[in-house]
């Protein structure tokens, strides 16, 4: 039997940008690949992930990053990028940020694979003269929230979790990419909230039961099974 293929169509964080492997920093990508393996049949778990991608540049190289590698499941983590962009491009605002996400949800549902929205960790810039840091996304989890409950799509939080706790400048040290230890909480998560990782039954669309009344926190709570 082919082994399930989970793709995760993501930018730098999901790249694992800014670990240190000379001293042993993993990704979560490398943290989650590590639990699959202990299970019985683990899935083929895949990075499609590049500095600076946005929803709008995963929309034009859909079919190189995600057709090409023939998923049964995409986890979508994007945002960081569309809220605020190298360069001169402009910001994507959460509005279009929300349109781009239903079309990649979309384009994931006509290639016959299942979608999972992940709200990315925070992004902070200063605020103003005294130098406050200022958490930009916000509008974009809430948007992201709103296209998984109009689809009862699944979706994970890394949001809320980084933001509840006291240490997230140290998790996230330069205001956009997760340290080690960041990382580790991102696995964390999604070890837990993510249905195409569980051992068992690979669920169906049809099996999961959205939690429309689950506030915007951890855990989401919207990607568990239905029972009974």
């Amino acid at each position: 039997m082919q082994r399930m293929r989970v793709v995760f169509l993501g930018d730098s964080v999901t790249a694992g940008f800014g670990l240190n492997e000379h001293v042993g920093e993993l990704s979560f990508m490398q943290l989650l690949s590590a639990r699959s393996a202990e299970q019985a049949a683990p899935p083929a778990l895949l990075a499609s992930a590049w500095d600076g991608v946005d929803t709008s540049y995963a929309l034009k190289r859909f079919d190189r990053m995600v057709t090409a590698l023939d998923p049964d499941w995409v986890v979508v983590l994007l945002g960081l990028n569309d809220a605020l962009p190298s360069g001169a491009r402009p910001a994507t605002s959460p509005a279009a940020y929300r349109s781009n996400l239903l079309a990649l949800v979309d384009r994931i549902l006509a290639i016959g694979a299942r979608p999972v929205l992940v709200a990315p960790n925070p992004r902070f810039r200063p605020a103003d003269d005294d130098g406050r840091p200022l958490e930009i996304m916000g509008p974009y989890v809430s948007a992201l929230r709103s296209v998984a409950a109009a689809g009862e799509f699944p979706w994970v939080d890394l949001h809320g979790p980084f933001l509840a706790l006291e240490a997230v400048h140290a998790l996230i040290p330069d205001g956009v990419h997760p340290g080690s230890d960041g990382h580790q909480l991102i696995a964390d998560i999604l070890a837990a909230e993510l249905p195409c990782l569980w051992e068992g039954p690979h669920y169906s669309a049809e099996d999961l039961v959205p939690s429309d009344e689950a506030p915007i926190g951890w855990p989401s709570g919207n990607g568990r099974p239905a029972t009974g």
